[in-house]
């Protein structure tokens, strides 16, 4: 099974709850902003929780040597992942903490994988995650989002109404072939309005 493998990968059990974030480690993305969320979290103690943090970037080497030993939560840097709808399907929660943002594919990954988000209102995020599937929290507001990821954490059940909640909107909003066909109705349309005298 994949989310096996993909734990087994990351030495993470199954009971543990894996919180992930995929991006370039670059300004503005909220690296900075999940790592001090970390610090921040509360979960009973009953939750094992671990964040991972894929990709590469300018900034890595700096978030790297940012995290505190005996953080409350372990955070695994995994650099540059070659498969991230594997990756997302073995995450619990996925974050976006960005300060500015268009539409951050990760975000649909999320979706398609049925994983719920945690994601800062900015840009076009909330045309992606929607109440119903995740959590939005202002950019930059490092306790709102440790807020949220404790609360995640410690609810099984509302990961996964929300994850089948995110599998549905992927289907009735972002698949491929529903996004061809409402980007050729609106072809049709600008050309019908360019054709009338």
């Amino acid at each position: 099974e994949v989310r096996a493998g993909v734990r087994s990968a990351l030495g993470v059990s199954e009971c543990c709850v894996v919180v992930t974030m995929v991006g370039i480690m670059r300004p503005g993305k909220g690296h900075a902003e999940l790592l001090a969320a970390t610090s921040r979290v509360r979960t009973s103690p009953d939750v094992e929780m671990v964040v991972v943090a894929a990709g590469d970037g300018p900034l890595r080497t700096e978030l790297e040597a940012s995290v505190r030993v005996g953080s409350r939560v372990p955070i695994r840097f995994v650099g540059f992942w070659d498969d991230v709808p594997q990756l997302l399907a073995a995450s619990d929660v996925v974050v976006q903490p960005s300060l500015v943002d268009a539409l951050p594919t990760s975000l649909i990954h999320a979706l398609a994988a049925g994983v719920p988000a945690i994601a800062s209102d900015v840009g076009g995020i909330p045309e992606i995650v929607t109440p119903d599937t995740g959590i939005l929290v202002p950019p930059g507001d490092v306790d709102a989002l440790a807020a949220a990821i404790s609360q995640l954490a410690a609810e099984p059940g509302a990961r996964r109404r929300m994850g089948a909640a995110a599998l549905r909107r992927f289907d009735a909003e972002f698949d491929a072939e529903r996004w061809m066909g409402r980007l050729r109705a609106l072809y049709d349309e600008v050309l019908e309005e360019t054709a009338r005298p």
